[in-house]
């Protein structure tokens, strides 16, 4: 069934292409955060960020991956609004939408290959809040020198970070959503504690 009480964006466009500059700069600058201010109003389990990025990375083409626990209206208005498609595994998605890291493994999804680097997955992970946690130190292409971040994730995450980023070309792609912000962390970015 493909109802939904709850709007997309207000404007498609000029929201869309808003939140499309926004998650571009967040990959090309990583670690910085980006506010996506576009009021969109996603069901209840779903924030604000997550459900711009995927109202705008989404469509007909797309298989995404909804880790467990996500209410079936956000899979509903998903699908009213981009027509994406469903997949059961992580491995098989294009997109995976995540609400809790910790239980997640960045190796369960696509990693692509060296021929097709761009089959690997890009991770749309709504996380409490972009700092207050443990304090990153960000190299890589798009920072000068190095950047210090904290959004808070799971220490498990950062420990699986590095295997992703020396699978490069291969690995995923992460956009930590919060609120009404994004930060991006591209597989080319190389992270370590601070200290």
């Amino acid at each position: 069934m493909l109802t939904t009480q709850l709007p997309g964006f207000n404007d498609v466009t000029r929201d869309s292409q808003t939140t499309f500059r926004a998650l571009l700069e967040g990959l090309s600058e990583p670690g910085k955060t980006r506010e996506i201010a576009v009021g969109v109003t996603p069901p209840t389990g779903m924030i604000a960020a997550c459900g711009a990025a995927c109202l705008t990375l989404l469509d007909l083409e797309t298989l995404v991956w909804l880790q467990p626990g996500f209410s079936s209206e956000v899979q509903g208005w998903l699908r009213f609004h981009t027509g994406c498609r469903f997949v059961a595994t992580p491995s098989e998605a294009m997109f995976a939408v995540v609400h809790t890291l910790s239980e997640m493994a960045l190796d369960e999804f696509c990693w692509g290959s060296a021929e097709a680097p761009e089959s690997s997955a890009t991770l749309l992970a709504q996380v409490e809040t972009l700092e207050g946690g443990h304090d990153m130190v960000l190299t890589g292409p798009g920072i000068l020198n190095e950047r210090t971040i904290s959004p808070a994730v799971p220490l498990s995450f950062w420990q699986s970070w590095p295997r992703n980023h020396e699978a490069y070309p291969r690995g995923v792609d992460v956009f930590l959503l919060g609120g009404e912000s994004v930060m991006g962390l591209p597989r080319t970015v190389c992270a370590r504690l601070e200290g």
